[in-house]
């Protein structure tokens, strides 16, 4: 982790203070400034090293062992974010020093990590990753779908909000079903979780984990509306939000917040180890019938063990979609299938695939994923405070736009629809489709 680094004292993390988030070092600038980390190889062996670094294309880095003569100068690939091929380097036996350091100062860079990776064993990993990845062209071929940020945390158009059980037991999936039927959207993307760490569905790890069971409800309202859609041959996938500050649920998940806050770095096996039971035994529950993950805030995880996090994603479906949210920055790895695409509207970018193309993308910080969109289309994500309106900001022409641009080039955009608590949306979103 850059943060993580012995470094210059000018060089600052982006958001230092954003427990339980850890962001980059966002000021590297000019050839005076250094990073330096201590390493140590069992053995003297050849690394294969990737950049997650930002920075204008053409600009050049030099890598360097301060104990011996190795060195790697490198130049950016492309501009803005990505995970930039630094090239192979030796790294001898016993502790050693790694230096990194600009050797042109045109404009700012930024810095989240290096990752290394013995170079003989690159091409194993690399054929993990290809065996990992599933098919994606059910989704390039969807279209366009809808996303619903909408739980507990929710209110109606006027007043206080319900309790959980009541939100939940209240909720009319046939009216939902026939809502979004009715738009022509051909998927669902639901959010398990978001503004509270609440799940409308009875999940046994939750409640174990945080000792009672307020946080989830009795009624599988999730199940039945999975259920309900694929009756109507309409796909469901799960968008999941670890919950925000001062949420108690992150004083059973993350160890040490402060450190890794501002460094990267601490002991964090217990929010992996808790995190793989509750979305294992989610994907058990729901089988095939859950057909993706929308992993959201990749700045709380990274770096993660994402190979193991991926196999728990994929209990119960072996062909279920991975996504993970990267925010600005460069995709935190490569076992994933689809570009989360926050804000997205699946405009061409750095990468796009050709019109009539499969939607993956061949360069920048999503390279060889699915490329995909996910965008508001009234003022705000969801519904999540008293008496909060839905003003919808997304013409027809828009829309129509948009769809056809993404779709010509197999790429699925979905429309993010604020929902109030008894499952009404906005008229005038709903005239768009």
């Amino acid at each position: 982790m850059a943060a993580g680094s012995a470094h210059s004292p000018d060089l600052t993390v982006l958001f230092p203070d954003a427990f339980p988030k850890h962001f980059w070092i966002n000021n590297f600038n000019n050839t005076s400034q250094v990073l330096q980390w201590t390493v140590y190889s069992p053995i003297q062996a050849d690394y294969r090293v990737e950049a997650l670094i930002s920075a204008n294309i053409g600009e050049t880095f030099n890598l360097s062992v301060l104990e011996t003569t190795e060195s790697v100068d490198f130049a950016k690939g492309s501009s803005g974010w990505a995970r930039q091929d630094v090239g192979v380097i030796p790294i001898p036996a016993g502790i050693s020093t790694l230096q990194l350091l600009r050797t042109s100062s045109a404009a700012n860079a930024a810095v989240k990590s290096l990752e290394l990776v013995r170079e003989a064993d690159w091409a194993a990993r690399q054929r993990r990753i290809a065996d990992f990845k599933v098919d994606t062209t059910w989704f390039s071929k969807a279209g366009y779908g809808l996303m619903f940020q909408y739980g507990a945390w929710g209110y109606p158009q006027r007043g206080s909000k319900k309790s959980l059980e009541d939100q939940t037991d209240d909720f009319d999936v046939a009216a939902f079903v026939a809502m979004v039927k009715g738009t022509g959207a051909s998927y669902v993307i639901w959010s398990l979780t978001w503004w509270e760490y609440v799940m409308n569905a009875p999940i046994v790890s939750v409640d174990t984990l945080l000792g009672h069971g307020d946080r989830t409800s009795t009624r599988d309202l999730v199940g039945e509306i999975m259920v309900a859609l694929d009756m109507e041959g309409i796909d469901f996938m799960l968008y999941y939000h670890r919950g925000h500050e001062g949420d108690p649920w992150f004083d059973v998940s993350v160890f040490p917040p402060a450190e890794f806050t501002q460094r990267g770095t601490g002991d964090r096996s217990v929010l992996f180890d808790d995190w793989e039971m509750i979305i294992t035994e989610i994907g058990q529950r729901y089988g095939d019938k859950l057909d993706g993950w929308f992993f959201d805030d990749g700045v709380v995880y990274y770096p993660a063990p994402f190979e193991r996090m991926g196999r728990a994603a994929r209990a119960g479906n072996p062909k279920r979609l991975i996504a993970y949210n990267p925010w600005v920055s460069a995709r935190v790895t490569d076992f994933q299938d689809v570009m989360f695409g926050e804000g997205h509207r699946g405009e061409f970018i750095i990468g796009s695939a050709n019109i009539g193309g499969t939607g993956i993308l061949t360069d920048g910080p999503s390279e060889g994923l699915l490329q995909h969109g996910m965008f508001m289309t009234e003022t705000d994500w969801g519904i999540h405070e008293e008496d909060q309106s839905i003003m919808t900001k997304v013409t027809p022409a828009d829309a129509a736009r948009w769809r056809a641009a993404a779709a010509a080039r197999n790429v699925p955009i979905s429309f993010t629809l604020m929902m109030w608590e008894d499952g009404a949306v906005s008229q005038d979103s709903l005239d768009l489709f």
